[in-house]
């Protein structure tokens, strides 16, 4: 299904300056986390310390995760490590950050569909400015 088929994933601008802050504090490891939101709108990201404990909470069937974030240069690298049967969750995001890009974030995103990793379009919403 090519990514034009696949709906848009937006996210917030405080979520993408939240995993920003994480991913350039942890230079030169890579840093990881998790999605709250919809399976349509990203809402907020959580720091979490390690990958293992990041896929260990999005396969409990109790979740309220709708994804995760993972600095790399590669997005490929990680997406050939997981295995995408293991998690049963039609829809799972996959935020890929990089920071290989002349000083300026570049996300790629990913959607789970049929077992397979999709990628798909995302936009940037700003957040709603208070009266």
């Amino acid at each position: 299904m090519p990514a034009s088929s696949l709906p848009e994933i937006s996210i917030a601008r405080h979520a993408v300056q939240a995993m920003l802050r994480h991913a350039l504090d942890s230079l030169p490891a890579i840093c990881c986390g998790l999605l709250a939101g919809s399976k349509s709108h990203v809402q907020s990201a959580m720091v979490v310390p390690d990958t293992a404990q990041v896929l260990s909470e999005l396969q409990k069937k109790s979740s309220q995760w709708v994804g995760f974030y993972r600095s790399n240069s590669n997005p490929d690298d990680i997406l050939s490590e997981l295995d995408s049967t293991s998690f049963g969750k039609d829809g799972l995001l996959y935020l890929a950050i990089s920071l290989d890009t002349d000083g300026r974030l570049d996300t790629r995103a990913y959607q789970l569909h049929d077992n397979n990793w999709r990628e798909v379009p995302l936009v940037l919403e700003e957040d709603a400015v208070a009266a």
